[in-house]
């Protein structure tokens, strides 16, 4: 058996840079709402796919899915938060052939809980009433008939 040596070759091509960017439909929300994450790769990739993380009041980053890009590039995720307090949302993409991969800054949203707002709603609705009861109690002692109010007499000793 005879053999014979082997060549192999390699090129190697900067790829070009590109950007990934990322809003947010709201900065403030409620618990178990939705949010709408949208951004675009520059320049314009189509067919790609774009990896979304999150984090909860600066816990580890999780993924939270993937979205696909249009023909312009751009990609759009629905995201019901189920966790309250502070949540920072990051996308990231790949790469391709031509372009280096990119991240997105970080965009971040507040959700509040549900239960914070029904406090605060049964809070506003006890101040109302007991200012609806003491305007009525007020009413009430104005309308009273003069025999009815107490006679404060006063004796001057002299």
């Amino acid at each position: 058996e005879q053999s014979s040596p082997a060549q192999v070759s390699a090129s190697l091509e900067q790829l070009d840079p590109s950007t990934l960017t990322l809003q947010l439909s709201t900065s403030t929300m409620l618990q178990n709402s939705q949010v709408t994450i949208t951004g675009k790769i520059f320049p314009e990739q189509p067919n790609e796919n774009v990896t979304l993380r999150a984090r909860s009041n600066d816990g580890s980053w999780f993924t939270i899915g993937s979205a696909p890009t249009d023909n312009e590039g751009k990609f759009s995720y629905d995201w019901v938060i189920q966790t309250q307090g502070s949540m920072e949302v990051q996308a990231n993409w790949q790469g391709n052939d031509l372009l280096n991969g990119s991240v997105s800054a970080v965009s971040g949203v507040y959700v509040v809980s549900v239960y914070l707002i029904l406090l605060v709603l049964l809070g506003a609705l006890f101040v109302v009433v007991l200012i609806f009861g003491f305007v009525l109690f007020r009413r009430k002692q104005k309308a009273l008939p003069v025999e009815n109010q107490p006679v404060v007499t006063s004796i001057v000793v002299v």
